[in-house]
């Protein structure tokens, strides 16, 4: 009769169900991309995003969106880029739309500190059409010690960087 071993227990004549359940499946050629896959990376480190917004390190990543660390060439300020789903269009637009009525009822001074959307725009990826939304970097995304092993000299360093190369 067949025998495995299972975290130091033997299964005997059970090898077969193992060896059916794990099935392995050939890796993704990340080169060709599919129309149905949302899940791509549609930003790179380096990117200029709406001809403004220099990425220069990504946040954080979560089912729905993915947060990036830019610095606003325009206005010279560091701004939380967070680029949505393809699916996402009308989350995003609702985002939008409280920020603006966050600017009217505040003052834009105030609706930045508390956080609301600054700006909307989209960006062509392999999954169709993702919604970016603006907002202004929080003192808890700021603080670089958990950046590691990043510092504020890097960010700037690199920024340096890429505008010689340009």
């Amino acid at each position: 009769m067949p025998s495995a071993s299972f975290n130091g227990r033997r299964a005997v004549g059970h090898a077969h169900i193992f060896a059916k359940a794990v099935q392995f499946q050939p890796q993704e050629d990340t080169e060709f991309s599919r129309p149905s896959a949302s899940h791509r990376k549609v930003v790179n480190i380096g990117d200029i995003l709406d001809d403004r917004y220099r990425v220069v390190h990504k946040i954080k990543q979560c089912s729905r969106s993915v947060s990036y660390r830019c610095r606003d060439l325009e206005d010279e300020k560091w701004r939380r880029v967070t680029v949505a789903r393809s699916h996402e269009f009308m989350t995003a637009m609702d985002e939008f739309e409280r920020g603006l009525e966050a600017r009217r009822r505040l003052g834009e001074q105030e609706a930045e500190r508390q956080g609301f959307c600054l700006k909307v725009f989209s960006i062509a990826g392999p999954g169709g059409i993702y919604m970016s939304l603006v907002y202004p970097l929080n003192s808890h995304e700021c603080d670089l010690r958990f950046a590691a092993p990043y510092d504020e000299a890097y960010f700037l360093d690199k920024l340096r960087q890429w505008e010689e190369r340009e």
